[in-house]
């Protein structure tokens, strides 16, 4: 919530009050947007290197992996 009216009122500061409030909330809603795209594909990247890792872990363990000989 702090950082919603912080947002806000820096766009009403740097575009005016009346003609900024709309362009303001339209940019801020972009932004918003962005940064959750951004997020999920984060968080979905993560996800699948952690289901590699947790199959490669799972393969050596039921002994269908690379084998410890050296």
């Amino acid at each position: 919530m702090a950082w919603n009216e912080a947002i806000q009122q820096l766009f009403t500061q740097l575009l005016g009050e009346a003609g900024g409030a709309l362009a303001a909330k339209f940019f801020y809603a972009f932004i918003i947007t962005l940064i959750v795209i951004f997020a999920t594909i984060a968080v979905s990247r993560a996800a699948e290197r952690a289901k590699k890792l947790e199959e490669e872990r799972d393969k050596g363990l039921l002994g269908l992996g690379r084998s410890n000989k050296e």
